[in-house]
């Protein structure tokens, strides 16, 4: 047992770098769901945030790098809602710019955290629908609907058990909030329709 020492001081050291990256990545993990959660609530007031969705990218790179030798930190879990909240910043981002969507990879986000984030997107999208309809531009509305409709379309198709995606939910929630959106849009509509019909009335 000459050698236990030897041994002992090299776990220690493997330990003490584990938890120093893991401690790392936690630290990054809470400045991405600021970041994102801030951008997003930008986004609705019309600002500007290429720059915002840029350095929430390259925060999820610079620790999908940080762990490239630490696969089992990676795949905890520890991360996954800030990457979710990551992917939902730069998807409803692409959607409002009328860009193609960012890819996974490029996000440095794990492809279930993906997922989750496009199921989350439909929520906000939802909200930009609203607006559209509160400031009179039903044609915005019917586009983020449209657009809500097709993500839908999409995630409806997963069907994987809870361990390797938690989808599910998510699945349930987007329905919901799809249908809920849709007859707000119908009754929007409709009221403008009769309101218009009225005021052309009293001018005759």
């Amino acid at each position: 047992m000459e050698n236990l020492e030897d041994i002992a001081a090299e776990l220690e050291a493997y330990l003490d770098e584990k938890e120093r990256v893991r401690e790392e990545m936690l630290r990054k993990s809470r400045e991405i769901l600021k970041l994102s959660a801030r951008t997003i609530a930008a986004m609705h007031r019309g600002a500007f945030v290429d720059g915002d969705v840029l350095r929430i990218r390259d925060i999820c790179k610079e620790v999908r790098n940080d762990l490239r030798d630490h696969k089992d930190i990676w795949h905890s879990g520890a991360l996954e809602n800030a990457l979710q909240e990551a992917a939902e910043a730069a998807i409803v981002h692409s959607m409002l710019k009328d860009e193609r969507l960012p890819h996974p990879d490029d996000l440095a986000v794990t492809h279930p955290a993906y997922l989750l984030g496009l199921c989350d997107a439909v929520g906000e999208l939802r909200r930009f629908t609203l607006t559209a309809l509160k400031d009179g531009k039903p044609e915005d509305a019917e586009m983020y609907l449209e657009r809500m409709d097709r993500i839908n379309a999409v995630v409806s198709q997963y069907h994987y058990p809870k361990a390797i995606v938690p989808v599910k939910a998510k699945q349930d929630q987007v329905r919901g909030i799809i249908e809920r959106t849709r007859g707000d849009v119908a009754i929007s509509i409709a009221g403008s329709r009769t309101a218009e019909r009225i005021e052309r009335a009293g001018r005759k």
